[in-house]
């Protein structure tokens, strides 16, 4: 990305098409770990360490932003703009402190809140300012994160309602392992109906045969 700062229609391809693919992989496990954080709890860590799924849940927007914190990051390293990555550092330490004031007047619950809605704040606040003056548009960063999470999002939330309905008594394992399975292929179903979801799996792939021929060729 540093070799293409002096060309940036070609920078800004090559940036939104990482990023599409980050977000592709990342945030689907992201939210489906956040809608079935019950379930996924009871089978990893058992009954008594239940009430942890709502804190899961409450996290779930810090995770969400998490899966994806490199993108600012990208931006600042590659156009030399590592002034911007210092100053957004020394506000959103303080103010993540002040969160977590606030916040345990409610307890766990109330920490995790208040660090969540204040890192995902402060996360598109750094995508603003990092986008600002770069090849890059706000508005694209937002586009290629929002679709993987509206699609996720859409086939969690209809999987969770079939597996309340259909498999309530169900062990939690199996329930898990089938909603899962029923999750990956319904979102991978609904993401191919966008062109732009379809061009960057093509890309990927190919990327991928590349490196492995060239990785047999050194052999």
């Amino acid at each position: 990305m540093s070799r293409l700062q002096n060309r940036p229609e070609e920078y800004a391809k090559f940036y939104l098409r990482a990023l599409r693919t980050l977000s592709f992989f990342t945030l689907p496990l992201v939210v489906f770990s956040s809608i079935f954080a019950r379930d996924v709890v009871l089978v990893l860590l058992g009954e008594k360490w239940l009430r942890a799924a709502v804190v899961f849940q409450l996290l779930a927007p810090a995770a969400l932003v998490g899966a994806v914190n490199v993108a600012p990051g990208w931006l600042c390293i590659s156009l030399d703009k590592s002034r911007q990555q210092l100053i957004y550092g020394l506000i959103s330490a303080p103010v993540c402190v002040i969160a977590f004031l606030v916040g345990v007047r409610w307890g766990t619950e109330g920490v995790a809140a208040g660090f969540s809605l204040t890192y995902t704040f402060l996360f598109w606040g750094f995508v603003r300012y990092a986008t600002k003056d770069s090849p890059v548009n706000f508005s694209e960063v937002l586009s290629a994160f929002s679709l993987p999470l509206a699609a996720s999002s859409a086939v969690g939330l209809t999987v969770w309602m079939w597996r309340w309905d259909l498999l309530s008594n169900v062990t939690p394992p199996l329930a898990l392992v089938a909603s899962a399975v029923l999750f990956a292929a319904g979102y991978f179903l609904v993401a191919v109906l966008f062109a732009r979801t379809r061009t960057m799996l093509t890309d990927t792939f190919h990327g991928l045969d590349g490196e492995l021929a060239l990785s047999q060729g050194r052999s």
